[in-house]
């Protein structure tokens, strides 16, 4: 096992949500034996992360978790200092899942509700109970159905609209950039799904700027050109202060929000 990430919590850091008194630090310890065959952790991610379309566990990795004192100690802090001068490039140097990634044996599907799904009732072959499932599932028939799901709300028995209207059409688009050949399988049994990913809109969206065709994007609150190599902007009037055009050379890493479909390419990255 090799030691891929540390995550850790020290009550008396803690800003996003407030500790108690009685809080005790913890530090995670991830362990990994698959890392060379493992796309997601080339590509500075883990399935091990909990959240959405994360499984929490992987049939190759461990967590071990350690836990220190209360945030009313003095020696609070203490583990995640260790941690912290011990390992210093391996904390939080790993970030959730958010795309198709074969995982040994396994690929991960990044669409949530796949729980539901209907063939879930006949296949055992998943880990940690939601979207790691074996390669022998990666079928043409088996995206066919989770295209075709429509998933229901628990108390309601409503349909989630959105998993049709906004879920799938992603997922395909990944699908696409992930595995083309797949995709045009797909095509051939089900031919909607042009349609469904024909209508999938960017609009909104952070993009990183650099990946984008030109045309108009938005930074903040104005609307600027965008050419390639510069963000034009034109100050209104009405706003007072001295008017004109502006010019700003922007960095390789910097991100915008997507104002028109036709700006995003299929290198185009996205902010999570």
């Amino acid at each position: 096992m090799s030691l891929i990430n540390i995550t850790y919590f020290n009550p008396n850091e803690s800003f996003l949500v407030k500790a108690g008194k009685s809080d005790r630090e913890r530090v995670t310890y991830w362990h990994c034996n698959n890392t060379e065959n493992c796309e997601a952790y080339k590509a500075g991610r883990c399935v091990m992360f909990d959240g959405i379309f994360s499984v929490g566990r992987c049939p190759y990795g461990t967590k071990e978790k350690k836990i220190g004192f209360t945030k009313a100690a003095r020696a609070c802090g203490q583990l995640s200092r260790e941690a912290k001068a011990k390992y210093p490039d391996l904390c939080y140097v790993l970030n959730r899942v958010n795309n198709f990634y074969r995982i040994g044996d396994y690929i991960f599907f990044p669409i949530g509700y796949i729980y539901k799904a209907r063939f879930r009732e006949w296949n055992s072959d998943f880990w940690g109970g939601e979207n790691l499932v074996h390669i022998k599932y990666y079928t043409p028939e088996i995206l066919k159905e989770i295209c075709e799901f429509r998933p229901r709300a628990w108390l309601s028995d409503k349909e989630i609209t959105t998993y049709q209207t906004k879920e799938i059409p992603m997922f395909l688009y990944k699908l696409k950039k992930y595995d083309e050949d797949m995709y045009n399988r797909l095509v051939e049994i089900y031919p909607d799904a042009e349609t469904k990913l024909s209508s999938l809109s960017f609009v909104g969206k952070d993009a990183k700027l650099s990946t984008l065709k030109h045309g108009k994007v938005k930074v903040g609150t104005h609307v600027c050109d965008w050419d390639g190599e510069k963000l034009t902007y034109s100050r209104n009037p009405t706003i007072g202060g001295v008017n004109g055009t502006y010019y700003c050379i922007p960095d390789n890493d910097a991100y915008v929000e997507v104002l028109h479909n036709d700006t995003v390419t299929e290198e185009t990255i996205f902010k999570e």
